[in-house]
C-alpha cells in the first residue's frame, strides 16, 4: 500500500455507523418513498458521514466524496454480512446438532433490519392442484387418473400412493 493510499483510508467506528444508519430508516427501509429519492439519500449518508467521519467539515470536495463511499460501502458489507448470517441460521434444521459457528458480532445491534428482510413473496404459474394438496396420510384421496398418470406427490414422493411427477415407462 502507498502512503497515498494509506492516509486517505480511514478507519471506521463500525458500531457508530450501525447506530446513525438506523436513525434514518429512508437508507434500509424499502417500503418508505424516500427510499427511492436519491437526493433525500444523499443528504441522510452526508448526515450520517458528518456523524461518523473525524473532522468531516474540515475535508475537501473530494475527500468527502471519497469517504463518503467508503463509509457507504462498510455499510454494504455491514448489512450483507448480517443478512448472509441470518440465512445460515433460517437454514439449521430444527433439532440438528448446535452450530460452532459464532453469532456475527454487530446481529444484536442490527435486529431493527430484520422486517426488512422477510421473504419477498413469490408467484407461481403451477396450480396448487397441480402440486398435490392432498392429505398425505390418506391415500384415498388420489384421484384413479393421478395414479393411473403416475404423477408422484411432492411431500410424499417415497410412498407408493403418491403423485405429481409422470411415471417414466421404457
Amino acid at each position: 500500500m502507498s502512503d497515498s493510499e494509506e492516509t486517505t483510508h480511514i478507519v471506521l467506528d463500525t458500531e457508530r455507523i450501525i447506530v446513525e444508519v438506523e436513525k434514518r430508516p429512508a437508507l434500509y427501509n424499502k417500503e418508505l418513498k424516500e427510499y427511492s429519492d436519491r437526493n433525500a439519500k444523499e443528504k441522510l449518508w452526508t448526515e450520517v458521514c458528518a456523524n461518523v467521519i473525524p473532522k468531516w467539515h474540515e475535508l475537501s470536495g473530494a475527500e468527502r466524496k471519497d469517504r463518503g463511499k467508503e463509509l457507504q460501502k462498510e455499510w454494504k458489507n455491514l448489512k450483507d454480512r448480517f443478512i448472509k448470517d441470518i440465512k445460515v441460521q433460517k437454514d439449521i434444521a430444527s433439532g440438528s446438532a448446535a452450530s460452532k459457528k459464532r453469532k456475527y458480532i454487530f446481529a444484536d445491534i442490527m435486529q431493527f433490519l430484520l422486517p426488512e428482510l422477510k421473504d419477498r413473496s413469490t408467484d407461481t404459474n403451477i396450480p396448487e392442484t397441480d402440486i398435490g394438496t392432498h392429505d398425505i396420510n390418506d391415500s384415498k384421496n388420489i384421484s384413479k387418473e393421478d395414479e393411473a398418470s403416475g404423477v408422484k406427490c411432492h411431500a410424499c414422493h417415497s410412498a407408493e400412493n403418491y403423485y405429481l411427477y409422470p411415471k417414466i415407462t421404457s
